[in-house]
């Protein structure tokens, strides 16, 4: 119940149950998370495990209310969403790299430095002496 009721995030070969919640409040869905890791982990120490080492009738009202716990923990293993690791892809991003960072340098040059093309020459503005008015 430890690994599985886990709110950590799932790792290989661990994978966890989740709350089938996903449009809820982010605070009740960590809540679920971590309530329902304390109580299944709590139900096997406190009623299962003694369980197992006793003998006997015990009082049908305590029996009940532990059937009761354990069937609502054995509800959430069968009906919360297995959360399984899935291994980052690597991906050999530097041939896609590389010519990005080609094509960015070309842009980035400066139109004099383009090879085969000229600069224009830039009409001077006129003196203010030789303006005319019209």
């Amino acid at each position: 119940m430890a690994a599985a009721f886990n709110p950590k995030e799932p790792t290989k070969g661990r994978p966890r149950l989740r709350p089938p919640r996903s449009n809820a409040n982010q605070d009740t869905v960590t809540s679920l998370k971590e309530g329902a890791h304390r109580l299944a982990m709590g139900v096997m120490m406190a009623i299962r495990n003694p369980a197992t080492h006793e003998t006997g009738n015990g009082n049908p009202i305590t029996c009940a209310e532990q059937l009761a716990t354990l069937s609502m923990v054995a509800r959430w293993v069968g009906s919360w969403i297995v959360d399984r690791y899935i291994p980052p892809v690597s991906i050999d991003s530097s041939p896609v790299l590389a010519a990005y960072q080609k094509q960015l340098a070309q842009q980035q040059r400066l139109p004099d430095q383009v090879p085969g093309q000229h600069r224009a020459a830039v009409p001077q503005p006129a003196q203010a002496g030789n303006q005319t008015a019209d």
